[in-house]
């Protein structure tokens, strides 16, 4: 069943998941959102409820992107996470990532004002 808030777009990021009991994972996402991703882990597996920090280099940002999150599922081939609460820079780096020619959906311009 889904249970997403907002849509996801398919794309291609390196990141890093610092998760405290393993030390930094390297992945790739395949999928972003404006309340979160699924990141290709290859053979390494994070428990449900994990609290992780996210870090992904987007091109034109100087400094990587961070974000706290949750481990929600677990697949064979990595994790899904979904974001904290994102402060309004990163909010707004998602915004532009998930959205580069047009506006969100009205559920996701509520979102906004109330995260």
């Amino acid at each position: 069943m889904e249970h997403r808030c907002s849509i996801r777009k398919s794309l291609t990021l390196d990141v890093v998941i610092d998760y405290r009991g393993l030390g930094l994972v390297r992945g790739r996402t395949q999928d972003i959102g404006m309340g979160g991703v699924f990141v290709d882990t290859g053979c390494v597996q994070l428990p449900v409820n994990a609290m992780v920090n996210l870090a992904m280099m987007l091109d034109g940002v100087r400094r990587p992107l961070r974000i706290g999150a949750i481990v929600v599922h677990t697949q064979e081939s990595g994790v899904g996470l979904l974001f904290e609460e994102l402060d309004p820079e990163c909010h707004d780096t998602l915004h532009r990532l998930v959205y580069p020619h047009g506006k969100p959906a009205a559920k996701d311009r509520i979102l906004r004002f109330v995260s």
